[in-house]
């Protein structure tokens, strides 16, 4: 007799045990069961139904037993089929749900599960007979839940449809297992091996892997159709896939392992290194056919080798052997023919030492400077090192005037590499691109001692910006040196040259001060220190370095302090006397002239951003005028550098006495920050005739090229006097104050002058600036258009402060020209905005001398500009 249990639903939790003879058939149709249930039966159906404990169903006859589907086992289920004849069919209806483990026995006919619908598995799967089986109409079964599952037995498990969809965990293959129709991922990873092996039939499919999920192991496919092996390893997918072979029963296996390759060593005399994190395994099992293979590039993970063309390299069993350049086929590398023989592929470079952290150029490191030289091949060169101090220095320099050396965008320091790794940042020195007008660089890193690093230098290329020619061959120039033990800034003294060079360093030979370190005059230090002997080169103040000397035009001693630590300075008129009588040579500007001007040797002091020079005496190789049969020779005292974008400023220059250059005295160049030159004398800064007229400034100002930045100068309480000119500065975006100062009787050209860089067009009538405008240069008439385009020529962009200051010389003493900033796309100012307006104000300062100040102001007729509370002796 059947028993149908319709729309039952179980009270309490007590087990529950049916057994059946003959022909009854055992039916379960919406019902519900909370306990244990044991089912035999010579038939079963199952509709519906939900199994919330462990539960167990035995066909015992020999009619077949078809299953509607749809039913939710919750705890673990056995379902076994141990009649002599007739199947069990599960879910031909739709799909039903396991969420806990599952056993499928049969000793006699099959167990057809999953026959449609889609069928969920979120435990482990175990089969004792090859009559279980998944494949036998259009049914999928798909893995979920977030537990790690296997699928047990000896007999091969064959899906029709298989997928895998887990939040958490994997799927174990612990036998063989085979896809029809399609295996789908979308998130978890299949497990397989070569004992327990994955086989794609003929005519099958595979999609939607990713790096959440694909196969880690291998996987086998039988057939005559392009394919693509879901393959990865770790959390990286690396599909290989394979062109169309000839025959429906070729067979081929694919496996990706996610390691260093450990076969060996030689390899062919075109490719130096062969990938050390990543390798496929491509074998033809069944066939002769010969297919194109393509790997799967990941730039972003294992393969971001991209400085040298990639090639494809096969293990023949005792070496590498280079099967050429690889083809580009969107992100796959394909060999460039089809393969005759198979095997272990990987990726292979032709590297050179210095071409990627894998084969990094070895750098001495030591208490001196071993610099190396190297020609740019790309953007990057690596280099290794180990420190034996705690602090370490490194500089980019340019010694051979020969050679064009790239300017440094960033030097980043990594821990040394391993393989697989992902290198992992130590420090990171970055430069902008208005660094390009430094002659040399440098920065300091704390690192490890007796540990392995690598260093990454990336030069700037011509997306970067003007000025940077990809096609010219780049060189490199750098060296990197211990310093010491300790971070902590330290007063350093000084008694004579040698220790101002010890401490200071050339382009090419740095010195052993560090950050936050103030160099001091000892009591016993000489009255004279001539500092032509340590070289042609400047000596440099780097980053956050104070030098001081024991001059005071009036005697007044001063202190400086380091973390608690106070020194005191005494000074007088005749201090200390620093000077050089070499000079340098002017280079002319031209397309391919990074460095024109004044080259470095004609510099006493370079100074970098956060340092300060004061209380100096510094008296350069010329006590007159320029020599006019060596125009080109020329000295010049201080110039200032632009650092990176993190180290920009600020600089100071007080308390000195700055005289006897050709060239010029101070050279504020591409600041971005505050330059401040506070109560110094600088005189006889003299340089007349030839064909090199720039040259005789006691100040030169150039504001950043970068227009998003607005630096500013300050120069306070000085005095200037015997030069041709005051301070010149140049029209890039730069504020300048210039109060308290005095200018003496004997300059030959302007007092003080700010050049212009071209015209500002824009519509009028304007409603908020409301300019005048002029076309005619001759008499400056101004013209009022009523529509149209206008423009103001001769501008510069920042304003500029004149405030209680002495002038003493009679003629052509200020040059302004009209201030504005343009709005462009570059810098900071709002799309559609009217362009800034900067101010003039010469105000509070006393003109001894007629004709004072007519300059540029002749022909301008806009903008803003407060020129009151003058004294001048007679009016112009």
């Amino acid at each position: 007799m059947d028993t149908l249990l319709k729309q039952f639903n179980q009270l309490g939790n007590t087990a529950q045990t049916l057994t059946l003879t003959g022909t009854a058939v055992a039916s379960f149709n919406g019902s519900t069961f909370y306990g244990e249930i044991t089912v035999s039966s010579p038939g079963i159906l199952l509709k519906n139904s939900t199994f919330n404990s462990m539960s167990s169903f035995t066909k015992t006859g020999t009619s077949n037993a078809q299953s509607d589907g749809g039913n939710v086992f919750n705890g673990a289920t056995t379902i076994s089929n141990t009649g002599s004849s007739g199947r069990i069919r599960l879910a031909t209806v739709s799909g039903d749900t396991y969420n806990a483990n599952a056993t499928f026995s049969s000793t006699g006919q099959d167990v057809q599960i999953a026959y449609s619908g889609d069928n969920t598995f979120a435990g482990n799967l175990t089969f004792n007979s090859n009559k279980v089986v998944f494949n036998t109409n259009t049914g999928k079964v798909t893995f979920t839940g977030t537990n790690n599952q296997t699928l047990n037995g000896s007999y091969n498990y064959p899906f029709k449809k298989l997928a895998i969809n887990k939040t958490a965990g994997t799927v174990t293959a612990n036998t063989t297992l085979s896809v029809d129709d399609s295996l789908i991922f979308i998130q978890g990873k299949l497990i397989t091996t070569s004992a327990n092996l994955l086989t794609m039939k003929h005519g099958s499919i595979a999609h939607g892997a990713s790096n959440s999920s694909f196969v880690s192991g291998p996987v086998k496919k039988i057939g005559n159709s392009v394919f693509v092996f879901n393959v990865g390893s770790g959390s990286t997918y690396r599909p290989l896939t394979i062109t169309a072979p000839s025959n429906i029963s070729d067979a081929f296996t694919a496996e990706y392992y996610s390691a260093g390759q450990t076969l060996g060593t030689t390899k062919d005399t075109t490719i130096t290194f062969v990938s050390d994190c990543g390798y496929w395994k491509l074998d033809r099992n069944v066939g002769t056919s010969n297919i194109t293979p393509k790997f799967a590039f990941d730039s972003l993970h294992c393969d971001y080798l991209t400085v040298k063309p990639v090639h494809i390299a096969l293990w023949n069993g005792t070496k590498w052997t280079d099967k050429g350049e690889a083809v580009t086929e969107s992100t796959n590398k394909t060999t460039s023919s089809a393969m005759t023989s198979y095997g272990i592929f990987a990726f292979a470079y032709d590297l050179k030492p210095g071409d990627a952290p894998q084969m990094p150029y070895p750098l001495t490191i030591g208490s001196a400077c071993n610099s190396v030289e190297l020609e740019f091949t790309t953007n990057d060169i690596w280099f290794s090192f180990t420190p034996d101090s705690a602090v370490v220095k490194g500089r980019f320099s340019s010694p051979d005037t020969s050679k064009i050396y790239a300017y440094i965008k960033n030097a980043i320091i990594y821990n040394a590499y391993q393989v697989g790794d992902t290198l992992e940042t130590v420090n990171v020195k970055s430069w902008t691109f208005d660094s390009l007008l430094v002659e040399f660089q440098s920065y300091f890193a704390v690192l490890t001692p007796s540990t392995d690093y690598l260093l990454k230098v990336t030069k700037f290329d011509e997306t970067d910006g003007p000025g940077v020619y990809d096609s010219l061959e780049y060189f490199i120039n750098f060296f990197l040196f211990n310093l010491r033990m300790s971070s902590v800034p330290q007063f350093l003294e000084y008694s004579n040259g040698s220790d101002i060079f010890m401490y200071l360093g050339t382009l090419g030979a740095a010195g052993s001060a560090f950050d936050g370190d103030i160099i001091i005059p000892s009591s016993t230090v000489d009255n004279e220190i001539d500092v032509t002997s340590f070289g042609p080169e400047p000596l440099i103040i780097e980053d956050g370095i104070t030098f001081c000397g024991n001059y005071d035009l009036f005697s007044e001693s001063y202190t400086v302090n380091i973390l608690g630590e106070i020194r005191t300075i005494n000074t007088s008129p005749t201090g200390t006397l620093i000077h050089r009588t070499d000079r340098g040579e002017y280079v002319f500007p031209g397309p391919l002239v990074p460095n024109a001007g004044l080259q470095p040797e004609g510099y006493v002091f370079f100074m970098m951003p956060r340092s300060e020079i004061r209380n100096i005496r510094l008296r350069g190789a010329m006590n007159g005028f320029q020599d006019y049969n060596v125009d080109w020779e020329l000295c010049a005292g201080i110039k200032t550098f632009k650092g990176s974008s993190s180290l920009t400023g600020p600089f100071l220059i007080q308390n000195c006495e700055i005289f006897n250059f050709s060239y010029g005295g101070i050279f504020m160049a591409t600041p971005t920050e505050d330059c401040n030159m506070i109560r110094n004398y600088i005189h006889h800064i003299n340089g007349s005739g030839g064909i090199t007229s720039a040259k005789g400034y006691a100040t030169w100002i150039q504001g950043p090229i970068n227009q998003s930045i607005m630096a500013l100068a300050n120069i306070n309480n000085s005095i200037f006097d015997d030069s041709k000119e005051g301070v010149d500065a140049q029209s890039n975006s730069i504020n300048i104050n210039v109060t308290d100062c005095s200018f003496g009787k004997f300059f030959t050209n302007e007092t003080i002058v700010r050049h212009n860089s071209g015209n500002w067009t824009f519509t009028y009538p304007d409603p908020v600036n409301l300019f005048y405008a002029t076309n005619d240069p001759d008499d400056c008439v101004p013209e009022i258009p009523a529509s149209g385009l206008i423009g103001i020529d001769d501008t510069a962009e920042g304003a500029f402060k004149l405030n209680k200051s002495i002038f003493h010389q009679a003629g052509k003493n200020i040059t302004f020209p009209f201030p504005y900033k343009e709005f462009t796309p570059s810098n900071n100012q709002v799309p559609g905005s009217p362009a800034t307006i900067f101010n003039i104000e010469v105000v509070n300062s006393v003109f001894t001398e007629p004709d004072a100040l007519p300059g540029s102001f002749d022909c301008n007729y806009g903008g803003y500009a407060r020129i009151a509370d003058n004294s001048i002796n007679e009016p112009f």
